[in-house]
Parts: structure tokens; sequence; C-alpha cells
């Protein structure tokens, strides 16, 4: 093995290591108390899902600039759980509307491009789905 494939193979173990610390800190992943397997698998295919979300949320995070010094992916989550959304039905459509002045809601739209729209009043905007 070449001195590149081992730096590629390291990198990678890196990247391995830090999914299990991952699914222990973000997940609560705990022992599994399932005997059927098709229970298991279930548990195991839930925590990949959370796991690959996970890293798709740090990669987003990362590139616009969020994962810089005192800003953590355990930060974002604690933010974004902060989230209010309220579910209105006006003239018989359902509308979901987010808090205008979450603090969050700048970084979602840049890292995620998930579009705000903003109502009249400026006190509430509304989530397009």
């Amino acid at each position: 093995m070449d001195d590149k494939d081992v730096e590629v193979h390291y990198k990678q173990l890196q990247q391995v290591e830090r999914i299990f610390r991952d699914l222990k800190r973000y997940l609560d992943i705990r022992p599994v108390f399932h005997w059927k397997d098709k229970r298991v698998k279930t548990h195991m295919f839930l925590c990949l899902l959370a796991q690959a979300m996970l890293g798709y949320t740090r990669k987003c995070l990362k590139q616009n600039g969020w994962i810089k010094g005192k800003n953590t992916l355990q930060k974002f989550i604690t933010e974004i759980s902060s989230i209010k959304i309220g579910k209105f039905v006006i003239l018989g459509k359902e509308v979901f509307q987010v808090q205008n002045k979450n603090p969050v809601k700048e970084l979602l739209k840049k890292a995620f491009d998930i579009v705000f729209e903003f109502k009249d009043d400026k006190t509430m905007c509304g989530l397009n789905r």
C-alpha cells in the first residue's frame, strides 16, 4: 500500500469513528431489546437513517460556515429545537407558519434552501412545502 492509499484509508477510519461517536451522542443509542429479526432490522435502519441525516446536516452547516469555533452540531440541534411552527386553516387551506424572529431561520434558508414566504403583518412567515 502506498502513502496515498494509507492516507485515504486513515481518513475513512476517522469518518467511521465519528459516525459511531455521533450515534452514541446525538442519537442516544442503547442496547437493542428486540427479539424479532424484523424489529431489530427496523431499529438499525432507523439508526442509520438518522445518522445519514446528521451527516448531511453537518455537511450543509460546514459548507455554509456554521461549524466553526463555538458553533457545533449539538448547538444547532439545540437551537433548531426552539423553532415554533403553527398550523392554521385559512380559507379552507392548511397553512404552516414559522416564527419570524427565530435566529436559526436565516441559517436554515442558506444551508438547506428552505424558502420562507412572508405574510403582510411581518410577525409570522409561512413555510412553503
